[in-house]
């Protein structure tokens, strides 16, 4: 933890410094002054849907506006209560700023509970939310990933201390909102919780064609909307080329498109740059990155489930834990940096096992590459910069070292009751 803080520190510092540099000395533009700052857009996230849901549930909700509903039915019955509450955006904003002071005073509590000094907690808890790059997207955005997490973390919580039904529900719920997070009902068939496994599908299914019917006018037509919004976003964001599609997008996906666009230029290059030339490249590169769309996430799930069901389902439940959140914010072909949120409650559970280890003096191998491993993922990276930002890419690879050491190194630990969980160690008797 005492490295982790010194890297988080020392990256924040880099940061600030580069930023005002270039920012303020240099005069130079975008990206520099943007990764820090507010941006023009800033709640860009929660604004853009305004118009569309003053009409809400009605025959206009599903006009054309500025920008489509690019989320699943859910998110817009979501949207649609928030978007009756008066001054919306302002209780959203404070409820965000609430959370996350509960949040730090829980965790802070929760060290000093485990032995630690108390200005150590306040210092340590103090620098990993200040410092958090999630929590700073998080609030520029107003996205509603925070409600997501919240669920996800609540649930994740449920099923660690064994009430399976409760957990199984909250993942369920926050999966039909983001959809990755179901990847987190994993955690069940380790448990061999198969029945509870089977209602959070259950709950997924019956919470979507619910939301469905609300959102209308047909759950049928509903869907048929919703599935033009993710096209939207297929070809908008995961296809795009452009810096401000690729710089919130950590991906691995983005590292095979690039990968294969790179391929592709040096198979076919321009001897021209006429209209027509350049017409028949996108055309080209388009078709090419469809397939490749295709075969990666072929690829991809097939991955997820060897992994999970050769490695994780048989490491401890913390591995576990870090392993399917990794996954999930990894393997997506699209994860913007708000879903990095979801790594601060395994950061937290991470954090507690440490002290407990720390306090017995059980030393843990790998404890401390997997503490490295957070730093790139929440700090500011504005120093990766030349002329783009690459702190997603630099953010991928943290959460691909992530994936690999938490199915490399055991953390085992016996306060989530993993003596009781007949994958992980064997039964005993009471």
């Amino acid at each position: 933890m005492l490295q982790f803080w010194i890297c988080i520190v020392a990256m924040t510092a880099l940061s600030i410094v580069y930023t005002l540099s270039m920012t303020y000395v240099l005069k130079l533009k975008y990206p520099y002054g943007l990764p820090l700052f507010f941006s023009d857009d800033r709640w860009f996230d929660f604004t853009i849907y305004h118009d569309r849901f003053q009409n809400f549930r009605t025959a206009s909700f599903w006009d054309e506006y500025d920008y489509p509903f690019t989320y699943p039915a859910p998110l817009a019955v979501l949207y649609g209560v928030l978007y009756k509450v008066p001054h919306v955006l302002r209780y959203y904003l404070i409820a965000y700023a609430e959370a996350v002071v509960v949040a730090a005073w829980m965790l802070m509590r929760a060290l000093h509970a485990r032995g630690l000094a108390r200005g150590v907690t306040i210092a340590f808890t103090a620098t990993l939310f200040l410092t958090s790059y999630p929590i700073r997207t998080l609030f520029e955005s107003a996205n509603t990933e925070g409600i997501v997490a919240v669920l996800l973390a609540a649930g994740v919580y449920a099923v660690l201390r064994d009430r399976c039904w409760l957990g199984a529900t909250l993942i369920a719920i926050a999966g039909t909102m983001k959809v990755f997070p179901l990847i987190l009902l994993a955690l069940l068939l380790s448990k061999r919780r198969y029945r509870e496994f089977t209602w959070g599908l259950i709950a997924t299914a019956a919470v979507t064609v619910g939301s469905l019917a609300i959102v209308g006018p047909s759950i049928l037509e509903a869907q048929r909307h919703i599935d033009a919004g993710i096209h939207y976003v297929k070809f908008t964001f995961i296809f795009s080329r452009s810096p401000a599609a690729v710089t919130f997008n950590h991906s691995l996906f983005t590292l095979v498109k690039f990968g294969m666009l790179v391929i592709e230029r040096h198979l076919h290059p321009m001897a021209a740059y006429t209209h027509a030339d350049l017409l028949l490249r996108a055309a080209r590169e388009r078709t090419m990155l469809n397939t490749t769309f295709n075969v990666y996430v072929t690829v991809a799930a097939l991955f997820g489930i060897v992994a999970y069901f050769v490695w994780i389902r048989r490491m401890p439940l913390l591995n576990q834990v870090l392993a399917l959140t990794a996954c999930s914010l990894l393997l997506p072909p699209l994860s913007a940096d708000y879903t990095l949120l979801h790594l601060l409650f395994p950061f937290a559970l991470l954090c507690l096992y440490a002290t407990g280890q720390w306090r017995d003096r059980v030393p843990v191998r790998g404890l401390i590459a997997c503490f490295l491993c957070f730093a790139p993922i929440f700090s500011f990276q504005t120093y990766i910069t030349f002329r783009y930002r690459f702190s997603c890419e630099f953010r991928g690879l943290g959460l691909m070292a992530l994936l690999y050491v938490a199915m490399r190194y055991r953390f085992p630990w016996t306060e989530l009751q993993e003596q009781n969980d007949p994958i992980v160690a064997p039964k005993t008797s009471r």
